[in-house]
C-alpha cells in the first residue's frame, strides 16, 4: 500500500510502506537505499542531501505476498510437440488461498503459478484489470516455492507472452524435481 496522496503523512505511514524500524530515521529513507526502491513513483524522495516528509506522496516500498497453492494437474498443450503436464495452479487447475496484490500499475492477480513437464519451466501468469502486464512493469519482483529453486527472479525469465489482460513469465530449472499433489507455499515479492 502506498503513502498517503495528499493530507497528513504520519512516520507510522513511512513504517508501514518501506517496513523501516522504530523509530523512522530520514537518513534510513532515501530513494535506492534499504528501504525505499529506486522506481518511478518515488522520483521525488531524494538520494541523498536534504530530505522532508512532503517527499513522501504517493510513494511505494517493497512487498510480499505469501499464499498456499492446493496442486493440481491437467495435461499440458505444450508447444512444438512438448506436451507433457502441469502442475500447480491454472485455469482448470489447483487452487490458490490468496492471489490479488495492489501495485503501482493497478491490482494484480496471479492467474497461475505450475510446473511444465513438457518444457520443465516453472511458470507465472499475472492478469491486470485492464490489460496484460508490461515486462518491465512493476508487477513483480521475484517468485518463489518452497522446497523448489525456480529461479523466479523477473530479469531472469527465459521467456514471456501475453494472451488478453495476461502475461506469462516462465524459467528454465536444472533440477526438474516439482510437486505432483499437496500444497506448497509460494511468495511474490513486488511493489506495494
Amino acid at each position: 500500500m502506498p503513502t498517503p496522496s495528499s493530507g497528513q503523512i504520519s512516520f507510522q505511514n513511512l513504517q508501514n510502506t518501506f517496513g523501516t524500524g522504530s523509530p523512522v530515521s530520514f537518513s534510513q529513507l532515501y530513494k535506492g537505499g534499504t528501504y525505499v526502491p529506486n522506481i518511478t513513483p518515488n522520483n521525488a524522495i531524494p538520494t541523498a542531501n536534504a530530505i522532508a516528509i512532503d517527499d513522501f506522496y504517493s510513494t511505494w516500498g517493497r512487498k510480499s505476498l505469501t499464499f498456499t497453492v492446493t496442486i493440481g494437474s491437467i495435461a499440458g498443450k505444450g508447444k512444438k510437440g512438448k506436451k507433457g503436464s502441469l502442475y500447480g495452479f491454472g485455469t482448470g487447475f489447483g487452487s490458490i488461498s490468496a492471489s490479488t496484490f495492489l501495485t503501482p500499475n493497478g491490482p494484480m492477480t496471479v492467474r497461475g503459478l505450475y510446473y511444465s513437464t513438457g518444457d520443465a519451466r516453472w511458470h507465472l501468469k499475472l492478469s491486470h484489470t485492464s490489460s496484460a502486464p508490461a515486462d518491465t512493469d512493476l508487477s513483480f519482483r521475484q517468485v518463489s516455492v518452497s522446497g523448489y529453486n525456480i529461479n523466479g527472479v523477473r530479469s531472469a525469465r527465459t521467456s514471456t507472452s501475453t494472451s488478453g489482460n495476461s502475461r506469462k513469465w516462465a524459467w528454465n530449472v536444472t533440477n526438474p524435481a516439482h510437486p505432483i499433489s499437496g500444497t506448497i507455499t509460494c511468495t511474490i515479492q513486488y511493489y506495494g
